[in-house]
């Protein structure tokens, strides 16, 4: 005991650490039970005082708005540094706003200049929100889905529906979705099936213990009773599974409407019209995306590494839409089938035959005149 006692700290040193503890104490950070965005202190005088005072001050209309802007966006800071860094500064402008109030010619001019510099920020912030809607509505449009004149037969997860192209993503979506839930639900199908039959085993096996146990004169306490009440719950599931089965099998025998097979064949007849159409339009001289994609494509790598030069320029000059002039007389050389009719462009539409006709004899009349004129001397 006495070599414990030794080893104590004096009172001295305990009355000392005591001192410094004291000393510390308020030092010490204590945590709020509440934050400090939800105290009545803080709120009151930011939003009646702070806030409002700013509004009502506010020289010119831009700053009035800006101000509103900047005390939204930092509606949700949480930091009391950040918080404290944005009330002190928000308290130098009201200072300055009242000394503007006060009739302060040079902080008015400055603050009007600021006002026109908001003005031009915002018409400019808004020239840019409108361009990027236009060009998001542009992209819209360009991907928007068409009817390709296919079917997307019915099934589990679709009714009957046009084949779209390109497929809009919250049907793929919905399709996905419900394939899902559909292996989810045989899943549990499955599992309910298993939970019957392990639920039959043992009724039967308690069957068989009730009967032995009688003919040995023992008492026997069944668990399986009533045995209703042990299946009621995989029951009503099972039900429940099953009317989601026949809405899957209802869904699929769903039939085409009168109204959705005439628009579908409606799309195949104007995709027939717009295909011809494109090909008119390449016969004439204009070329769309799809032609100059097929004309910049080749042959496989290795049929290209076996030709010559010049087998190589007349694929490239096959694969050009034309068939007339030289482009023709390619395509013959290689065994393409060509438009017997592909002049008619060149010559023009049967009714426009003879006015075309006039007008070329006219222009060979007028070449003749020049070139009598051109093979006149010289008298001067």
């Amino acid at each position: 005991m006495t070599s414990l006692q030794g080893l104590e700290p004096p009172l001295k040193s305990i009355l000392h650490r005591e001192r410094i503890a004291q000393l510390i104490a308020p030092l010490r950070r204590v945590r709020p039970r509440v934050p400090f965005f939800k105290l009545v202190a803080h709120r009151r005088p930011t939003l009646w005082a702070l806030y409002r005072g700013l509004l009502r001050n506010a020289p010119h209309s831009q700053v009035r708005w800006r101000v509103a802007t900047m005390f939204r966006q930092k509606r949700s800071e949480t930091s009391p540094a950040a918080t404290k860094t944005f009330l002190t500064r928000m308290h130098e402008w009201l200072d300055l706003f009242i000394q503007c109030k006060r009739g302060d010619d040079r902080l008015n001019s400055v603050m009007q200049r600021y006002g026109r510099m908001i003005a031009a920020k915002r018409e400019k912030v808004q020239m840019m929100g409108i361009m990027v809607n236009e060009f998001k509505w542009l992209d819209k449009l360009r991907n928007r889905p068409i009817m390709t004149g296919g079917y997307l037969r019915a099934s589990y997860f679709n009714p009957p529906l046009p084949r779209l192209n390109p497929q809009p993503d919250k049907l793929s979506m919905m399709i996905r979705a419900r394939r899902l839930a559909r292996f989810r639900r045989v899943g549990r199908a499955q599992s309910f099936a298993e939970a019957m039959s392990l639920l039959r085993v043992e009724r039967m096996f308690e069957d068989r213990l009730e009967t032995t146990a009688k003919e040995f004169g023992q008492k026997f306490r069944s668990v399986f009773r009533p045995r209703e009440a042990w299946a009621a719950p995989i029951n009503v599931a099972t039900a429940e599974l099953n009317r989601s089965f026949a809405a899957d099998e209802a869904r699929k025998r769903m039939t085409y409407t009168p109204q959705m097979l005439e628009t579908i064949k409606q799309a195949r007849r104007n995709k027939i019209v717009n295909k011809r159409r494109e090909r008119f339009n390449a016969r004439t001289g204009f070329y769309s995306a799809r032609i100059m994609t097929r004309m910049r494509k080749g042959p496989p790598a290795p049929v290209l590494a076996m030709m010559t030069e010049e087998e190589k320029r007349d694929d490239a000059t096959a694969r050009s839409p034309s068939q007339r002039g030289y482009v023709r007389r390619v395509k013959q050389k290689l065994g393409m089938r060509v438009d017997p009719q592909s002049y008619d462009v060149e010559e023009g539409a049967p009714g426009n035959r003879e006015r075309l006709e006039l007008e070329a004899k006219k222009i060979e009349e007028f070449n003749e005149w020049k070139r009598g004129v051109a093979e006149k001397p010289d008298l001067s």
